[in-house]
């Protein structure tokens, strides 16, 4: 579990890329034990980093860091719906994680 969040947007940032990279391998780990989609998504722990991942996120936006919003590839969404956002970062996750396959095969 990373630290607390600190007031500096660049530690947010490699916060947030902590918990993603935290998120891809538990995900890895979880489709090796032969859990698959929803199942996945719906596992206790990817919750939990999912949500701690959209809160670091929305910090890193309160906080002036406007660097970090403009290098994300994802489309705007509405903040009300968190199902949404989920499903966008599960499928940004899931498209790196198989243009990495491709580059390592």
């Amino acid at each position: 579990t990373p630290p607390a969040p600190a007031a500096g947007g660049g530690d947010i940032e490699a916060q947030i890329t902590g918990v993603g990279d935290e998120i891809r391998s538990l995900k890895e780990k979880l489709k090796g034990e032969g859990l698959s989609g929803k199942k996945i998504n719906d596992h206790d722990e990817i919750k939990t980093l999912v949500a701690q991942l959209t809160e670091l996120k929305a910090q890193g936006g309160a906080g002036g860091a406007a660097p970090a919003k403009a290098t994300l590839p994802t489309p705007p969404a509405p903040a009300a719906g968190g199902g949404d956002i989920e499903a966008q970062i599960t499928g940004v996750g899931d498209e790196i994680r198989s243009l990495k396959e491709k580059l390592k095969g």
